[in-house]
């Protein structure tokens, strides 16, 4: 049959939203405040066209960060150089007051041998010559330590400087 036309009374209304064909979001690679915009909303784009300018934030944060990591490397370096020094110094001591106790042990073990001092005096003689070839093991021991220690700082200096980029991998 036929339809009648009529009025229908109410009117209709929607809502939504109006989206284009083809959307592209965009995005930066860094952060940091948009200095300049190169072109206007709604406006067609090319690829590969310039779009905004950005504050140059991260490089400046990533210098001081590295100025920061050399510096306090250069610190560690000297403190490392100046334990070192001082487990030199140590050495040295504990090497002459070994070579004494050890003479004045050898004395003691002859007068001892002859029945010229006491055995307390031989034993104090003795265990002095131990402590003393203790503590040049020990004053040894300490430059293997500093120099470890001075070696471990120059290898984070290598570390803060520029690190090669792996190359870009293909599809396969």
């Amino acid at each position: 049959g036929e339809v009648p036309r009529r009025d229908p009374g109410t009117i209709v209304s929607l809502s939504g939203k109006i989206k284009p064909k083809d959307y592209v979001n965009i995005g930066a690679h860094a952060f940091g405040k948009i200095t300049y915009l190169y072109v206007k909303e709604v406006e067609h784009v090319k690829k590969g066209q310039l779009l905004a300018r950005l504050e140059n934030v991260q490089p400046t944060m990533d210098l001081a960060s590295t100025r920061s990591q050399l510096e306090s490397s250069r610190y560690d370096d000297a403190a490392a150089q100046a334990t070192y020094n001082q487990a030199v110094l140590d050495l040295d001591r504990a090497k002459a007051d070994f070579q004494q106790k050890q003479l004045d042990y050898q004395r003691g073990k002859e007068l001892f041998n002859q029945q010229l001092i006491a055995k307390s005096d031989y034993d104090t003689r003795v265990a002095a010559f131990e402590m003393s070839k203790s503590q040049l093991a020990q004053a040894q021991s300490k430059i293997l330590q500093a120099k470890a220690q001075s070696e471990s700082p120059k290898g984070h200096k290598a570390q803060t400087g520029p690190q090669p980029r792996p190359a870009p991998r293909g599809r396969s």
